[in-house]
């Protein structure tokens, strides 16, 4: 998520004011979906982020361990 909100800083500020008309065109167009940032929605989780990978790799390793231990 934070990356996808760094594109629209990356893109201003390059030198877009030098180039020709239709990459102006692009630039803007670049601008406007980079405001929003993309997720990557895990439904029943909600958002996979940071914080939720971290839970869902010690829950994995929790459950490993447990098991490991069972046999």
């Amino acid at each position: 998520m934070d990356e996808t909100l760094s594109i629209s800083d990356a893109v201003y500020e390059a030198e877009w004011y030098k180039a020709d008309a239709s990459t102006m065109k692009d630039v803007r167009f670049i601008l406007a979906r980079s405001q929003s940032p993309i997720c990557l929605d895990a439904l029943p989780l909600g958002s996979l982020n940071y914080p939720l990978f971290l839970l869902i790799i010690k829950t994995s390793y929790s459950y490993l361990t447990l098991m490991m231990e069972t046999t």
